[in-house]
């Protein structure tokens, strides 16, 4: 772990330094900069020696462009990239890019290799970067309260691949985007994150759990489980409400889309619980935060690719229908309308096989503690709408 945090370091550390040359002159502003970001590596890694190819820049377009970089350690190199791209203004970073970036770790007999084709930072404060920076390197709690004031426009991975040395199966990643980050007193209060083309090679998952493997293979026919996910969330601690939504894909299985609105949620509350060192105090500030915690809405959206064909295929739609109406009609005896949505919804589900999606949304911001009890009275629909609709 302390690798990758010193990686990860070293990475934006290129970044940041090569950004200096903003505040002098084009070229000679530039090698400069090279100079600063070749001080810092070194520093950082001992025994290391960091090397690059050419350097030019246009002042005119306060931008930068260093070719054929490369960072070794003793005789063992460990990082290469055929460009660093850098350009902004004032002290924001606009847009910064690596080109087909290489990264090997050696382990007595064993490594991995990790490949990036390319990799982009958009619109990031210097500073703030530099403090964060500057704290995960002195292991300080600096890191920690540089995040306060913390934002990125985007950060963005595509055509990446990671393998074990000499190994055969590689796991690679389509897209990988992380946009609209926005931290508060050390806490992340909104963003989105999206990955795309998450591909497992069967081989792999073999070796790990043969009965796994033969089930993927069973649904996808092909030679990679591939995954998808995103999520987004969006917390306004003046007010208290949380927003967040997130999607889940699984190639030749299905995609789920889960969304939920909170509101009384109390960020000072959030941040103290996240303090806290005992496991026992935690939960009781999580207690705490959650009698006032509320509902405004929840939506679940299911589409099916061959999951519910496969697994429906056995029983017969008469009898699953059958079975899904008395349970319903059980379950929701007091509420005769949204039980006949519901049935309906599910049949047409279990007869397409192909969607299904329930929805509930507040009058007003519900209490959860309290949605039992207004279950259990009847008076639940009377402070919820509900939505069912299947294909």
């Amino acid at each position: 772990m302390n690798k990758i945090i010193l990686a990860t370091s070293v990475a934006l550390a290129v970044v940041i330094g090569s950004y200096f040359f903003m505040e002098q002159r084009a070229q000679s502003a530039a090698e400069k900069a090279i100079a600063y970001i070749e001080r810092d590596i070194e520093a950082s890694i001992p025994n290391s020696d960091f090397t690059f190819g050419m350097v030019a820049a246009d002042f005119f377009s306060n931008s930068a462009i260093v070719s054929d970089l490369a960072i070794k350690v003793g005789e063992e190199k460990i990082a290469t990239a055929k460009s660093l791209a850098i350009s902004g203004i004032a002290k924001t970073i606009k847009r910064a890019e690596i080109i087909g970036l290489e990264y090997v770790l050696k382990k007595n007999q064993g490594g991995a290799e990790l490949s990036i084709q390319k990799a982009v930072l958009l619109d990031t404060d210097v500073a703030a970067v530099n403090a964060v920076i500057g704290g995960v390197k002195s292991k300080s709690p600096a890191a920690a309260k540089a995040l306060n004031n913390f934002s990125i426009g985007e950060v963005s991975l595509s055509g990446v691949s990671f393998a074990v040395i000499n190994a055969v199966a590689k796991i690679t990643l389509a897209e990988f985007s992380l946009a609209d980050v926005v931290f508060e007193g050390g806490m992340l209060v909104k963003g989105k994150t999206s990955i795309s083309g998450l591909k497992i090679p069967l081989d792999l998952i073999n070796q790990i759990d043969r009965s796994a493997a033969h089930v993927i293979s069973n649904f996808t026919d092909d030679e990679d489980f591939v995954l998808s996910l995103s999520t987004s969330v969006d917390f306004d601690t003046v007010n208290g409400t949380f927003d967040t939504e997130m999607n889940f894909g699984a190639e030749g299985f299905a995609k789920m889309k889960f969304i939920a609105g909170l509101a009384g949620l109390d960020a000072k509350q959030v941040v103290k619980a996240s303090e806290v060192s005992e496991i026992f105090e935690a939960m009781q500030i999580w207690a705490l935060i959650a009698e006032d915690l509320r509902i405004s809405g929840i939506t679940l959206e299911y589409l099916d690719e061959q999951l519910a064909n496969t697994l429906l295929a056995e029983n017969g739609n008469n009898e699953l229908a059958a079975m899904s109406e008395m349970q319903i009609n059980m379950l929701f005896g007091q509420y005769p309308k949204m039980a006949d949505q519901l049935k309906i919804a599910l049949g047409a589900f279990l007869e397409g096989k192909n969607s299904f999606k329930a929805s509930a949304k507040a009058k007003s911001p519900v209490k959860i503690n309290e949605i039992q009890q207004l279950f259990a009275s009847g008076e639940l629909t009377n402070a919820m709408s509900f939505e069912f609709s299947g294909s």
